[in-house]
C-alpha cells in the first residue's frame, strides 16, 4: 500500500474496503459517486461514498448505500439523519453508516431508522468471516492503482476542456460519476451509446499515447455502466415475448422514452417553427424534415436486442455481470486466495461478460486494444490472463 492507502480506517482507504466488502459478497459497488441539484453542471449537493448494485434472478435491482466516517469525532446522529435524506433520494433499499465507534443509544435510534451502524471492529470481524485478505483489492477498489488515473481524468477534463479529449472525458464521466445515471432510463442509454459513438471520432483524429490510460480507464467504466442498463433493459423486457420485445426495444432505441405520436408531434412542430422563422427572416426557402428516416432505430439496434435476448437466457449468471466486467476490465491487486471466493465466483459469469465485449468490438467497434484489462499489478500476470481469457474467447457473432 502507498500513502492513499496507509490507513484503511478512515477517508477514500475506508470508502474502498467498504466497496471491497460488498463485492467480496457479489454485488457490484462504485464510489464517490455526486449528487447535484439539477443537472450536469449544477451545484454538488453531496457525494456517495459507496453504493452496491445487487441483482435478484428475476433482475430486479436493489441499491445498497453505504456512508463512511472514520475518526474519533464523529457527530453520529448528525449523520444519520443525514443518511436516511440521501437514501430517500438515490432510492436505495438499504443503508448503512461505518464508524470507528457507536454508542447504545445511537445504535437503537439508527435502527429505528431503518440504517444499520458497522463499527471498524465488525467490519474486520466480517472480513475475517469471509476470508478477505488486505492485500486484496478488486476493480476500482484497488485505489492505489486508480488515484492517480482518476485524478489525471478529473484535471484533464478542467484543464483541456476546451479540447475533444476534455469533453469527451467529461461526458464519459458524467455517465459513471453521476447519482442521476443511476436511474435507468432508454434516453440515458441513447446519450451512452453516443459518447461511445464519439469515441470514434477520437480514435480518428489519433489519441496521444499519454493519453490512452486514462481513455481505457474512461471506457471501461462506461462498459460497466452499459452492462447494468443492459440488466435493466432485460428486466424492463423480462416478461414480453420475444416479438414483443424486439419491437419495444427497437422503438425505445430509436426515440427513448417518449412516444411515437408524441415524437412525430414534436419534430413536426420544429420543421413549422424553422420554416415560419424562414418566412420571417425573408427567406425564400422551406425545409423538410425527413421524420421516418429520424425515427429509425440506430445501426446498433439488432445486436443490442440480440444480446439483451441472450443476457435473458443467461439467467443466474447475468446477476454477476457487472460486477464480473469489472474485474476483467479493472482486475485487481492480491492473491486470489484472499478474495473469499470472489474469483471463483465470477468465473461461471465470464462466458456471459464476453457477449458485452463481442458487442463492444464487432458493433460499436471499439479496437480490442482499449477494453483490455491494463490495471492489474504485476504479481497478478497469470490472475489476469485467467480472467481475461474468458472475455476473449471468439463470441457468438451478433
Amino acid at each position: 500500500m502507498n500513502k492513499t492507502t496507509s490507513d484503511i480506517n478512515s477517508g477514500a482507504p475506508l470508502e474502498a474496503r467498504v466497496q471491497r466488502l460488498f463485492m467480496c459478497q457479489g454485488a457490484f459497488a462504485e464510489r464517490q459517486l455526486f449528487v447535484r441539484a439539477a443537472g450536469e453542471n449544477s451545484n454538488l449537493v453531496t457525494d456517495i461514498d459507496v453504493l452496491a448494485h445487487d441483482y435478484n434472478i428475476n433482475l430486479h435491482h436493489r441499491r445498497i448505500y453505504a456512508e463512511c466516517k472514520g475518526g474519533k469525532n464523529v457527530r453520529i446522529l448528525d449523520r444519520l439523519v443525514w443518511i436516511c435524506g440521501v437514501k430517500k433520494i438515490i432510492d436505495a433499499e438499504f443503508a448503512y453508516l461505518i464508524v470507528n465507534h457507536c454508542d447504545q443509544s445511537s445504535l437503537s435510534f439508527a435502527r429505528s431508522q431503518g440504517v444499520e451502524v458497522l463499527q471498524i471492529s465488525g467490519l474486520k470481524a466480517l472480513e475475517n468471516s469471509l476470508w478477505i485478505g488486505n492485500s486484496f483489492w478488486p476493480g476500482r477498489s484497488n485505489i492505489s492503482k486508480c488515484f492517480v488515473i482518476e485524478s489525471k481524468i478529473a484535471n484533464t477534463i478542467k484543464n483541456r476542456i476546451s479540447e475533444e479529449l476534455g469533453q469527451w472525458l467529461n461526458k464519459a464521466a458524467q455517465l459513471w460519476r453521476e447519482a442521476s445515471a443511476l436511474s435507468f432510463s432508454y434516453g440515458r442509454l441513447n446519450v451512452l451509446f453516443s459518447i461511445l459513438e464519439e469515441f470514434q471520432l477520437l480514435i480518428n483524429r489519433g489519441i496521444a499515447e499519454n493519453d490512452k490510460e486514462m481513455v481505457k480507464y474512461a471506457l471501461s467504466a462506461l462498459f460497466v455502466r452499459l452492462s447494468q442498463y443492459i440488466l435493466f433493459a432485460a428486466s424492463d423486457t423480462l416478461n414480453m415475448p420475444k416479438s414483443e420485445r424486439e419491437k419495444y426495444l427497437s422503438v425505445r432505441m430509436a426515440i427513448g422514452d417518449t412516444g411515437i405520436a408524441t415524437t412525430r408531434r414534436v419534430l413536426d412542430s420544429c420543421e413549422r417553427m424553422v420554416n415560419a422563422s424562414l418566412k420571417e427572416n425573408d427567406v425564400d426557402k422551406k425545409i423538410k424534415l425527413d421524420i421516418e428516416r429520424m425515427l429509425k432505430a440506430p445501426s446498433y439496434t439488432a445486436p443490442f436486442i440480440n444480446m439483451v435476448e441472450r443476457i435473458i437466457g443467461e439467467g443466474y449468471r447475468a446477476t454477476l455481470l457487472p460486477l464480473t466486467l469489472e474485474l476483467c476490465l479493472f482486475g485487481y491487486a492480491g492473491n486470489e486466495k484472499e478474495s473469499g471466493g470472489l474469483i471463483k465466483r465470477i468465473t461461471n459469469c465470464l462466458s456471459t461478460a464476453a457477449i458485452v465485449r463481442a458487442f463492444a468490438i464487432q458493433t460499436l467497434k471499439i479496437p480490442d486494444e482499449y477494453i483490455k484489462n491494463t490495471f492489474d499489478t504485476p504479481q497478478n500476470e497469470k490472475a489476469k490472463d485467467s480472467l481475461f481469457k474468458g472475455t476473449s474467447q471468439k463470441p457468438h457473432q451478433e
